[in-house]
């Protein structure tokens, strides 16, 4: 047993550490998946357990401007990341296996926020998913 748990500890060093983005290793969310993946299962716990039972017996909160506003930026910041990913792709990378660029030259470096700006946009889409139990689960519930 301590084998294994050794093992996975120089397994998880190796990934994270050795052979990991040097440029992204101090973004948050990306150096290590400890903290996105606590993130996750907060939003687990809320979306089936912690929510519906603070909303059981509450009117929904009335926030469907605050979720128009919420969609429209989310749809103008994915259209920036998928445009400036698309332009950086189409003129620099080859349509067919490209290794991947580590070099801190401004492509590979703009290429990689685009991606790191798309994932945190998918944490930020968790937060539908929130509004759709601060409105729904009492109305849910009622019927």
């Amino acid at each position: 047993m301590a084998t294994l748990i050794w093992n996975i500890i120089k397994g998880y060093n190796y990934v994270f550490d050795e052979i990991g983005d040097p440029r992204t290793k101090v973004w948050p969310l990306v150096g290590k998946p400890h903290i996105g993946m606590s993130l996750l299962v907060l939003y687990l716990f809320f979306v089936m357990k912690w929510g519906p039972a603070w909303m059981k017996n509450r009117k929904p909160f009335d926030i469907e401007r605050l979720l128009i506003v919420y969609n429209i930026v989310q749809v103008i910041i994915c259209a920036y990341c998928f445009i400036g990913a698309v332009q950086i792709w189409v003129t620099e990378y080859k349509w067919i296996c490209q290794p991947v660029d580590f070099s801190y030259s401004e492509s590979g470096l703009r290429m990689a926020k685009f991606v790191y700006y798309y994932y945190l946009l998918k944490i930020v889409d968790l937060m539908d998913t929130v509004s759709i139990v601060l409105e729904l689960i009492y109305q849910l519930n009622a019927n």
